[in-house]
């Protein structure tokens, strides 16, 4: 009855378990490593952020200009794309695996469900070692989330690069293609 309970509760019985969250650690860390692919272009961002800021040698006159974030605009655009394609595979292949019968909405309401049922099942229970992951919510829960950090702290770090007023709206046009594509 236990285990016929934590199936129905969103818990890993009830197909995910650890080995749903070693698919989204695996596919993070492929993910990471496809966007370290891009270094030579997000260094050219580097140093155009650095010369963004006012030159402090002002005595022979240098003025600190910058190519006004052509290089990082191509990181950006490249980087996006990438995670993109990337996030939308993520996330589509986990639910054809881990939960191929179940609807977004379901997965959410279960995944509350489980955790509340869990907080409770474990207040009431005396207490004694229990796997630590069998308490975890379900990892696509949160995984999104941790993606749309990583997406956001590279916006915020080096979209200011970008002065030309089309190639900012052009990559936050991509920005919203990228969103849609997680959202679905």
């Amino acid at each position: 009855p236990e285990l016929d309970n934590l199936h129905h509760e969103g818990s890993p019985a009830a197909g995910e378990g650890a080995l749903g969250a070693i698919f989204l650690i695996c596919r993070l860390a492929n993910l990471i490593t496809m966007l370290e692919a891009l270094d030579p272009l997000r260094e050219l961002a580097d140093q155009e952020t650095q010369r963004r800021a006012p030159s402090t040698d002002r005595k022979n006159g240098a003025t600190g200009t910058w190519s006004e974030g052509h290089q990082t605009e191509k990181y950006l655009k490249r980087y996006i794309e990438i995670f993109r394609e990337q996030s939308f595979a993520i996330v589509s292949l986990y639910k054809n695996i881990f939960t191929p019968d179940q609807s977004e909405s379901e997965l959410a309401v279960t995944g509350l469900r489980g955790i509340d049922a869990r907080i409770k099942a474990a207040a009431s229970r005396p207490s004694r070692p229990e796997d630590p992951l069998q308490c975890l919510p379900p990892a696509l829960a949160t995984f999104p989330m941790h993606l749309v950090q990583l997406l956001t702290d590279t916006l915020r770090t080096y979209l200011p690069n970008v002065r030309d007023k089309s190639s900012r709206e052009s990559l936050l046009t991509q920005v919203l293609y990228c969103a849609a594509s997680l959202g679905r």
